[in-house]
């Protein structure tokens, strides 16, 4: 199949259902943040709902609702929960946002938990949709838009049956689309449909006329509010196929992704899936919207456009077909030069890199400073982990390059323009627009003034989607089949803006002139993005493996760090800044980036700006700062892998403070380039840096990142190679902790605990008898809980790995190198029961000396070689589910500065670790705390663990159990034996708050994170104690005997619960009320942002001091 048959169709316009027309005012404003794009509207939820007691059998419980509420919304939920049909009901106002609703009896039990989990739903089965979407549905005067066809042509005839099936696993690869989205009476989420679409196979053998009328008729019958989003046809004697897919789940760069899915399933069987789910994608852009740094430029952007008249339209253009040049094809040489090595000189990607050339080439035709135009973008080009993720993904946005001088050599316009440009293609333009919290914002960016010029980057698969608004100077520039960059150019008359065929003639060689001075290799290097670059070097196995996971779980914090500390005293802010500065002037890693590409180099630049953010404690919670900083990420393929945030803290706790309010920083980066050991050796050197008044000296410190580069390159493996393959995992190892079952949706959870000083030090001392040290305590109490939950009764095997500092290199230097070297490296040890702790404890260091020399190699390496992986069948080497464990030892990060610091006023808190969350289920991290402690965390991913704090207390009771229970003679079976034995009373829950009297239960919720628990408590007012339970294979059965005693003793007023507890929740005061005890209140709160979190708070304690007794 080849691009000149897919352009028979092309030109043929393919209408949608007119669901543009159905968005109204009010509609198109809960488009929003917030809106039903977010999954409901803030209009129709409820923010706490209190289910009074009642009676088990008796009459159905009175809701207390407070939040918006209307009638219209109480019915539609009683008619979607089941057990609530056809019951009377009446909703009595007590005052604004206040509402009390009475149901009648009717048959079987009254669902009122799940009424009130309805009326504070936020609608979470609708997905979000995406800016591209949302764009589509607010086009209600826009000419309709053209569907996507994809063209197969097979070697032999097809049948109906088979295509069907091949669409239904198309589906299955890409569940976009499989979505029915609805569009009427107002747009409100991507619903995941089971994929079950009607596959319209017509044999056309008419002529070639009537299989484009038939494929546009096809077009028209699609409907995506039914989940109709595909169509397909037989053509020419059944061995073409064409599918038309609707505009709303797939976009013209989808055309690709499509066709060799179909190809794959038609000819060979199977189709690969997408590593990045549409829906993921979108996910993480609200993040991206909340920076404001962000916002700021495109503010900036938005603000310049208008007053850029040399690039506005003075009157709409003519209403006139566009004329088509024929444009000019570049050599292979230029090409390779321009998409090959050159854009990651000035850190951009080629698309980039391209956006400049055309704003130059514009800045020269019209003969000013600075060009205003649109790009069509799609991020596919330059993110592999998007490239098979089909859905409307690409998107126009504006490009301003401002103050670089049309007069200037193209090398030094783009690499001053260079951080505009980086901008291109990143989605976050469209994320602002969509998802800021400004409203006024939301609205500038949505109706930017036009401009002349739009270009469209192409792979050379498909042609730019036709334009709501018609372009004077339409651009094209894609890589043809040959390697040569084709450009081409439509253009419409308009003379009263200089557009005519010899402006577009001469635009065009301007544009060819720029491009051939950029890929002239005699020409000398101007400066790069933020400085010229040294020469790149190639990632390491260990990078690529973290960039790729990042890259596949976007804004979720993937690969993320964050270290923290507090600040007392004085904090110079123009000292602190130039301190980070000269920081990242020393330190090469701090001025790296990824090159784009499936083998991406890293790219030292000269100078990159140290980000310094500061925000206040009044507008920002610091749980909120931590959660919020680490979904919104860094950019690997941006210069600058870390972030710095100040956060103000709270007015002085004693006079050691002084009269100046701490400050809270958080240091966040990126886990391709810096890890943990790095980012405390960057702390010493800024520390350095403040006490010398914010300069270091010298010059780049080496070794750095380019010698370790170059260490690894010269490595022969073959004796890497055969000590892994010897310690190779048994297949069967026991690789994951048992817990609570897999939580319903994504999300990750943390839970933490603290070994206090005397524990930690009983421990240090007893693994150091041994020939230990705390870290291999923990690796052989964590291979005896793996042990004991297998259920193996004699020596079995057990596998999980392990952070190592790979700094035990022979390279001079490298224990004060930073990047990323630490590395997850697997271990596999037999426990025999009837074998010595100590003997357990010997196995494990023996294996860290053997494995000392090899600590360099990759996880993903070593999975290779061993066949390990969780695809080695197919050459995957994505990590096998297992667990990992890091131990972060602490460094003095200001050892010997303390009395220079002191003289400045200043007295800085350790720093420690927040968590990261890695590509393993279950990471459990400790590091060593202020005062000899020992902290424990553990990050899990809930769909393969719901709750892990059952697993981190049983591991910290090891610990605090092995120095009196594990001798030289005790044996595996007895030390195990011995700690089961004992029940933990704490297990059935967590207590977030003690308290007097009384006990408020928390009921956990599906898909909340911990984060909102702590604020809950942080916030709660009354006297009562706060508990959160754990979840329970059990049920609340289970639930109802933990808490019996207390409700038995009346001390159990309240049971709160975040929207989606409210079933159990109910149900479990139903229990306490079949008992005989008196029944708890129940409250649901909308949870979310501060705001709901508060007033849930004050609710929950107001329901608790009405009911003091448990009455």
């Amino acid at each position: 199949m080849t691009d000149d048959r897919d352009a028979e169709f092309r030109e043929a316009e393919f209408r949608a259902p007119d669901v543009r027309g159905v968005v109204g005012e009010r509609d198109a404003g809960a488009l929003g943040p917030g809106g039903p794009a977010h999954g409901g509207s803030p209009d129709e939820m409820a923010t706490t709902v209190v289910v009074g007691p009642g009676q088990p059998h008796g009459t159905p419980p009175v809701l207390e609702v407070r939040g918006p509420l209307t009638p219209e919304r109480v019915a539609a939920v009683l008619e979607r929960a089941a057990g609530s049909q056809g019951r009377e009901h009446r909703l009595e106002r007590l005052g604004p946002g206040h509402h009390l609703l009475h149901v009648g009896p009717g048959d079987g039990t009254f669902p009122a938990g799940h009424v009130a989990d309805l009326l504070t739903s936020r609608e979470t089965s609708g997905l979000p949709l995406g800016p591209a979407q949302l764009a589509l549905l607010r086009r209600r005067e826009a000419p309709p838009g053209r569907h996507p066809v994809v063209l197969v042509d097979v070697p032999e005839p097809l049948d109906a049956a088979r295509v069907e099936a091949a669409l239904r696993a198309l589906v299955a690869a890409h569940p976009l689309l499989g979505a029915r989205i609805r569009v009427h009476p107002a747009p409100g989420g991507v619903y995941a449909d089971p994929p079950v679409h009607e596959a319209l196979c017509t044999v056309a053998e008419a002529g070639r006329a009537r299989e484009a009328a038939a494929v546009e008729e096809a077009g028209r019958r699609l409907d995506p509010a039914t989940g109709r989003t595909l169509a397909a046809l037989l053509l020419r004697g059944r061995r073409r196929l064409a599918v038309v897919a609707h505009e709303l789940v797939a976009d013209a760069a989808s055309v690709g992704v499509l066709r060799a899915g179909l190809r794959a399933l038609l000819l060979d069987g199977g189709a690969a899936g997408e590593d990045v789910r549409y829906t993921d994608w979108i996910a993480s852009l609200p993040a991206v919207a909340a920076d404001p740094a962000t916002t700021g430029r495109w503010r900036t952007v938005a603000e310049g456009r208008a007053a850029a008249r040399a690039f506005r339209p003075r009157a709409p253009l003519p209403d006139a077909p566009p004329v088509r040049h024929s444009g000019f094809v570049l050599g292979k040489a230029a090409t390779a030069r321009l998409t090959g090595d050159l854009p990651g000189h000035f850190g951009l990607t080629p698309v980039q890199l391209l956006t400049g050339a055309v704003g130059l080439a514009l800045a020269r035709w019209r003969g000013t400073g600075h060009a205003s135009f649109d790009v069509h973008a799609d991020g596919r080009q330059d993110s592999p982990a998007l490239a098979r993720t089909v859905g409307p993904l690409a998107g126009t946005e504006p490009v301003l390059l401002m103050d670089a001088g049309h007069d200037a050599p193209a090398r030094e316009f783009v690499g001053h323009a260079a951080r505009r440009l980086a901008l291109v293609g990143r989605a976050s333009f469209a994320a602002c627009r969509e998802y800021a919290a400004d409203p006024a914002l939301r609205l500038v960016l949505r109706e930017l003034v036009p401009v002349l010029a739009r270009f469209t980057p192409t792979t050379g698969t498909h042609r730019p989607p036709r334009p709501v608004v018609p372009y004077a100077l339409d651009l094209t520039a894609g890589v043809r089949a040959g390697g040569r960059l084709r450009v081409g150019l439509d253009w419409v008359a308009a003379p009263r803006e200089g557009v005519t065929e010899e402006s577009a003639d001469r635009l065009l060689a301007l544009l060819r002139e720029v491009l051939e001075e950029l890929a002239d290799r005699t020409v000398r290097p101007g400066p790069g993005r933020r400085g010229a670059p040294s020469p790149t070097v190639a990632a390491s196995p260990l990078q690529r493996e973290l960039l790729a996971d990042a890259d596949a779980h976007p804004g979720t914090g993937r690969q993320i760090g964050q270290l923290a500390w507090t600040w007392h005293g004085r904090l110079d802010d123009a000292r602190f800044t130039a301190s980070w500065q000269s920081v990242f002037d020393h330190e090469a890693v701090l001025r790296s980036s990824f090159g784009a590409g499936t083998a991406p180099r890293v790219i030292v630049h000269d100078r990159v700006e140290a980000e310094v953010v500061r925000l206040s404690r009044t507008a920002s919670a610091w749980p909120d700062v931590l959660t919020g900083d680490r979904r919104r990420g860094l950019d690997p393929r941006s210069p600058g892998p870390l972030r710095v945030t100040l956060l103000e803290g709270p007015p002085p706790a004693g006079p050691e403070d002084g009269p100046v309010p701490p400050t809270r920083v958080l240091l966040t980066y990126h886990q391709a380039l810096l890890d943990t050991w790095s980012v405390r050796l960057l702390l010493e050197e800024f520390y350095r840096a403040y006490v010398a008044g914010g300069t270091l000296p010298g010059g780049d410190r080496r070794p750095d990142l380019r010698d370790h580069a170059h260490w690894l390159a010269g490595q022969d493996l073959t004796a890497a190679r055969d000590f892994w393959q010897r310690l190779a995992p048994a297949p069967a190892a026991a690789a994951l902790p048992a817990g609570p079952p897999a939580a319903a949706g994504a999300g990750t959870g943390r839970c933490r605990l603290r070994l206090d000083s005397a524990e930690a030090s009983r421990l240090r001392t007893w693994a150091a008898r041994w020939g230990a040290t705390e870290s291999g305590a923990l690796q052989a109490v964590w291979a005896l809980l793996l042990y004991r939950e297998s259920g193996a009764t004699g020596p079995a095997p057990v596998r999980f790995s392990v952070a190592v500092t790979g700094r035990g290199i022979p390279l001079d230097g490298v224990e004060r190198l930073p990047g990323a070297l630490c590395n997850p490296v697997p271990v596999s040890v037999e426990v025999d029961p009837a074998a010595t702790v100590p003997d357990l404890l010997a196995r494990l260091r023996d294996w860290a000396v053997d494995l000392a020399a090899y600590e360099w190699v990759s996880a993903g390496q070593i999975r290779e070689w061993t066949g390990t992986g969780a695809g080695a069948e197919t050459g995957d080497t994505a990590p096998a589910p297992g667990s990992l464990l890091v131990f972060d030892g602490r460094r003095a990060s200001h050892d010997g500065l303390e009395p220079s610091l002191a003289a400045l006023g200043v007295r800085v808190d350790p720093p420690e670790t927040t968590g990261t969350a890695t590509a393993f289920p279950v990471t459990l991290a400790s590091h060593d705390a202020e005062g000899g402690g020992l902290v424990l965390t553990v990050d899990h991913d809930r769909a393969r663990l719901a709750d892990a704090s059952g697993v981190l207390a049983h591991v910290a009771r090891l610990l605090r159990e092995l120095p009196d229970r594990a001798d030289d003679v005790t044996t595996v079976a007895r030390l195990l034996d011995a700690v089961s034995g004992a029940t933990d009373p704490g297990a059935a829950f967590l207590t977030l708050r003690p308290g007097t009297g009384g006990v408020v239960c928390l009921v956990p919720s599906p898909d909340v994170p911990d984060s909102w628990y702590v604020r809950l408590a942080r916030l709660y007012a009354g006297p009562e104690a706060l508990i959160l339970l754990h979840p329970a294979p059990e049920g609340t059965r289970a639930w109802y005997e933990a808490l019996r005693p207390m409700a038995d003793e009346g001390r159990l007023p309240a049971l709160g619960a975040f929207s989606g507890g409210g079933a159990e929740a109910y149900e479990l005061a139903r229990l306490v009320a079949a008992s005989g005890a008196r029944p708890p209140a129940v409250v649901l709160g909308a949870g979310g942002g501060g705001d709901l979190v508060r007033e849930f708070a004050r609710v929950l304690g107001g329901v608790a001091a009405r009911h003091p007794d448990g009455g």
